[in-house]
């Protein structure tokens, strides 16, 4: 013998009781109790697909940070490349200053280099001064 499901007592009012009783016949439902039944089961599939739109654009969040942050790796490398180019040719090209006047040359350098910080630290705002103002630190300290 098939066990029958447990069972559950909902009140309703008159106006919603006609209303159900309507829709059953309408719907084509055996009684009103089948057509509440199958309310309940569209109501939750209903929860389900509603998980699975969520589901959906969280991957495509996930999909569109992860583009973003290739396109940033790709601007790092491109910067990375220019600027180990630039020290390549700068260095191929300068000359070496001549031992008289590299005490000097150092001193005033060591203060362009101060000056130079100080511009960048302007410059930048947000997370990334924070950031920056902590590296400063850090080269102040070496």
């Amino acid at each position: 013998m098939a066990r029958r499901g447990e069972g559950r007592n909902v009140r309703f009012e008159p106006a919603m009781l006609e209303a159900i009783d309507q829709a059953a016949k309408d719907g084509g439902f055996a009684s009103p109790s089948s057509f509440i039944r199958q309310a309940v089961v569209n109501q939750l599939q209903g929860a389900s697909k509603a998980l699975n739109d969520t589901e959906e654009r969280i991957l495509a969040t996930l999909e569109r940070q992860s583009r973003d942050i290739r396109k940033l790796t790709t601007a790092a490398v491109l910067s990375y490349a220019s600027l180990d180019t630039f020290i390549k040719l700068y260095l191929t090209y300068q000359p070496e200053i001549p031992p008289e006047a590299r005490s000097a040359s150092v001193a005033t350098a060591k203060l362009r280099y101060e000056k130079f910080k100080a511009d960048v630290a302007r410059e930048v705002t947000g997370n990334v001064a924070a950031a920056l103002r902590e590296w400063v630190d850090s080269l102040g300290n070496s």
